[in-house]
């Protein structure tokens, strides 16, 4: 599967890397305050090793989304609309 989405040309979709299971979200959630949200595991880097060429990126304006685009792809612009999914 790598091999091909080496390749490019297609649209790759996925909520955020693993979190850490211990703790749920506060309520109500901080979006500027990522202690009250589940942050990621710490295995999150496997999509820029693998050397899959990357467009665009949006993301939510969740912490363990943001780390994930970071992490992955260096870029990403924040889409209100994928907050709460």
């Amino acid at each position: 599967m790598a091999q091909a989405l080496r390749w490019g040309g297609y649209v790759i979709f996925f909520r955020h890397a693993a979190t850490t299971p211990i703790l749920d979200d506060v309520n109500p959630v901080v979006l500027a305050g990522c202690a009250t949200q589940r942050n990621l595991s710490p295995a999150v880097q496997e999509f820029r090793r693998l050397g899959i060429p990357v467009g665009r990126v949006l993301t939510s304006p969740f912490c363990r989304a943001l780390d994930t685009v970071k992490l992955a792809f260096d870029k990403a612009q924040i889409e209100p609309g994928l907050e709460n999914l």
